[in-house]
């Protein structure tokens, strides 16, 4: 997961529209904080759980338009460079 990702995810949860690295350093990386790291994990790992078939779904379709029209514009820059 993207740091940025994560800090939207963190600062959702917490009730925040952003959060700081500072913040982040502070909440979460201190020793002995292993409940909240632990909460965060749980946290992370359940949205992927519950979302990676449908991203998995949404990645199939759009690579199916993407790879559709990269062979539209081959093919229409091969015609473009045909001699007239």
């Amino acid at each position: 997961m993207t740091s940025t990702l994560a800090k939207k995810l963190i600062a959702a949860f917490s009730g925040c529209k952003s959060i700081s690295n500072d913040i982040l350093i502070k909440e979460f990386a201190r020793s002995g904080n292993s409940v909240k790291q632990q909460n965060l994990d749980m946290i992370v790992h359940s949205l992927v759980k519950r979302w990676q078939d449908y991203y998995n779904e949404q990645w199939k379709e759009a690579k199916i338009k993407i790879d559709i029209e990269a062979d539209e514009y081959k093919k229409r820059i091969i015609e473009e460079m045909r001699p007239q």
